[in-house]
């Protein structure tokens, strides 16, 4: 996509999308993840003239096991709605994937609502779990896409 740079960024610069796109305009402080200020999260936006038009966060840590050396979570992967359907979200979750498989192979997994199951079907993820409710978000399946190597 033209003029789209993919650059790190701090996690409260992706409260405004999650809120607005994830979370149905709730209020900032509520769109808090946790371990989004943890030392190994990294947080990436899209910036189109400067101002973020996307978004993208991965943690090493999951609440499940407190630890996981491999496993990267993604989450919060959003779009603001007049860049939709133009490849963005592609290139940011490509542009996550490369920059930790630069460094370590990897198991990412995400929880995904039901309508982006083909989004990240089509990035080589899989389905990893039955389907089921977030409260107040709406159903979701777990993801998973195994790039390590040596298994």
């Amino acid at each position: 996509m033209k003029n789209i740079s993919i650059v790190e960024i701090d996690s409260l610069e992706t409260l405004p999308l999650r809120s607005k796109i994830l979370r149905d305009n709730q209020p900032l402080e509520s769109c808090h993840f946790p371990f989004d200020s943890h030392r190994d999260s990294i947080h990436l936006g899209a910036l189109y003239n400067e101002k973020i038009v996307g978004i993208i966060s991965l943690f090493s840590i999951d609440e499940m096991d407190n630890i996981s050396t491999y496993k990267k979570r993604i989450r919060g992967l959003a779009i603001d709605h007049d860049f939709q359907n133009r490849g963005l979200g592609s290139l940011l979750l490509s542009n996550a994937l490369e920059r930790i498989n630069k460094i370590e192979n990897s198991y990412f997994w995400c929880n995904a609502r039901i309508k982006a199951c083909s989004f990240y079907e089509n990035h080589g993820f899989r389905r990893s779990s039955e389907e089921f409710l977030i409260e107040g978000i709406g159903p979701h399946v777990q993801m998973a896409l195994n790039c390590r190597k040596n298994l």
